[in-house]
């Protein structure tokens, strides 16, 4: 491992007090909700087979999956009555099925792929062959700036929100700093983090600079970290040095 990159510290990483997780995430703390628990269910009156939860029509008409058949309807002349539908066809016309996925979500490519699925056999599948493209580009494009991107709860850390604008500028911020480490394009940047809103800027700007990314929690054992690490030769290591479980404090 050539360098370590000890970019945050205890307080980041679990929230110690209120400032500090609003000031990390850019945002304010928010109130949680009520929940709402649905009319006449018990844990009693649940069977097998039970219908828990039903989106309303609006929703439906809206999600990814409706608008996904409509434009299949105009653009490919498939008029699938319903999901079930789609998802019979989507397993019987397979490479047609994924050049249509890769048509409608826009996929961006630096270099286009050769052949959608190279065979149909399990083991040895591989979708787009030939085609280059970047992960965390796709994640943060065309997002509203002020859209929330992320709610995050702990044990010592407020419902607090995220927003796409915030998440941009900081896996930008941190990418910068891992290029001035010397991060490019196929090296190793592991993570000893534990799931908290920091562990996903850096993964998304590892992926930013067509970096690999390995991650490990800080809950594991010293030798079993060292043993998945030490396999992959990082260039960086990401750690924090603690974290709270249970209403513990662990030192690491």
């Amino acid at each position: 491992m050539q360098r370590c990159c000890h970019m945050l510290t205890e307080r980041d990483a679990a929230c110690k007090t209120r400032g500090a997780c609003s000031h990390w995430m850019g945002q304010r703390p928010v109130r949680r909700p009520p929940r709402k628990r649905s009319a006449g269910m018990t844990m009693e009156s649940i069977t097998e087979g039970t219908v828990l939860w039903e989106p309303p029509p609006q929703r439906v008409a809206n999600a990814n999956v409706t608008q996904f058949m409509a434009w299949l309807k105009t653009t490919r002349g498939l008029d699938l009555a319903d999901y079930h539908a789609l998802w019979a066809w989507s397993v019987q016309e397979l490479e047609t099925f994924w050049a249509c996925v890769w048509q409608y979500f826009d996929v961006q490519a630096a270099a286009p792929y050769t052949t959608i699925l190279s065979t149909r056999r399990m083991p040895g599948a591989s979708w787009g062959d030939g085609a280059t493209l970047n992960y965390a580009q796709h994640v943060l494009r065309n997002r509203p700036a002020d859209g929330i991107a992320l709610v995050f709860e702990s044990e010592v850390c407020p419902m607090t929100e995220l927003t796409w604008g915030e998440l941009t500028r900081q896996v930008a911020a941190v990418a910068q700093g891992l290029r001035a480490l010397g991060v490019g394009q196929g090296d190793r940047v592991v993570a000893y983090l534990p799931n908290i809103p920091q562990t996903l800027v850096a993964f998304l700007a590892v992926a930013s600079l067509g970096a690999i990314w390995a991650c490990s929690s800080p809950d594991f054992g010293t030798a079993s970290v060292i043993d998945r690490f030490v396999q992959i030769a990082p260039k960086v290591l990401i750690a924090v040095d603690g974290y709270r479980y249970g209403g513990r404090d662990f030192a690491r």
